[in-house]
């Protein structure tokens, strides 16, 4: 759970996806993409980056792609079938990025006085609450990385880039911010 002012603990409920054959049709490997292991085999992309989730900042858009390479490998491990510990590896570090990216995006919109910067932290923090629950639901030997949870994480980074941050980007334009650099965040 997230401590902080404004911050309550929440539940989710991931909407349930119909049938395996339904389930396959709507993330095919056409839609899904396809990517290259480290071992050189082809593997299902969750999620692709292209121009379409481009929000119009290059810090931010090197950082969402991090964000979805390691998004691809959590779900890589879980379909093949990897062990709990390396899913908690993963989780981990996706959980890590994911705070660092927040940390950053949120200075930068404080730096530059965005007003949706309130709304765009309670957002964050859902995300996070619901990571954490992950974490401590694959710690205590749950299997929770279901295909539920990817749909859910896919759909919620692919929204959030495409609706919020490029809302961000497309603010900055109109503010007439050519370039920003990423805050530096004390340590």
């Amino acid at each position: 759970m997230l401590a902080g002012p404004g911050l309550a603990r929440r539940t989710y409920q991931f909407p349930k996806v119909p049938g395996k054959a339904a389930h396959q049709a709507q993330v095919g490997a056409d839609k899904r993409g396809e990517g290259v292991t480290d071992r050189g085999e082809a593997a299902a992309v969750l999620m692709a980056w292209g121009p379409s989730l481009s929000v119009g900042v290059p810090f931010i858009d090197n950082e969402h792609q991090e964000l979805l390479r390691i998004a691809n490998d959590l779900h890589d491990a879980m379909s093949a079938g990897k062990g709990q510990a390396l899913l908690r590896s993963v989780l981990e570090e996706l959980a890590d990025y994911t705070k660092y990216h927040f940390a950053h995006e949120e200075a930068a919109m404080a730096e530059h006085g965005y007003p949706l910067l309130q709304e765009h932290r309670v957002k964050h923090a859902d995300l996070l609450v619901m990571v954490a629950g992950l974490q401590a639901r694959l710690r205590s030997g749950e299997a929770c990385l279901t295909v539920e949870v990817f749909e859910f994480l896919k759909n919620w980074l692919t929204g959030h880039i495409q609706g919020r941050d490029r809302a961000f980007g497309t603010w900055l334009a109109h503010q007439g911010v050519a370039a920003v650099p990423a805050p530096s965040i004390p340590g």
